[in-house]
């Protein structure tokens, strides 16, 4: 977990200066190929499902890793989504003063 926090400052501190545009372009790109993996991607959650299933995992579990065209398109309309938003590094949401200064 230590390597973990650690790999996502150093992310973050290449993030904050990283142009918006490069950014979106890279969550574009993502999108792009979850959409040409899409198949494959499908395919071997058949095979996921089918381990779950023989691991007896209940129907619940079952929903939340099963993949469908529908849910995969989901998730590229989603990161399109993503990388249409305006950047929010770098500008402050709100600002307010505090009765003890």
């Amino acid at each position: 977990m230590a390597a973990l926090g650690a790999n996502a400052r150093a992310a973050a501190q290449v993030l904050a200066v990283t142009p918006t545009a490069a950014k979106h372009a890279a969550i574009e790109a993502a999108a792009d190929a979850l959409a040409v993996a899409r198949d494959d991607i499908i395919q071997a959650n058949a095979e996921d499902m089918a381990a779950a299933r023989a691991a007896q995992l209940n129907d619940a579990m079952l929903d939340r890793l099963a993949l469908d065209t529908a849910r995969v398109d989901a998730m590229v309309t989603g990161m399109r989504e993503v990388a249409a938003l305006d950047e929010p590094v770098g500008r402050s949401l709100g600002d307010w003063l505090r009765p003890n200064g």
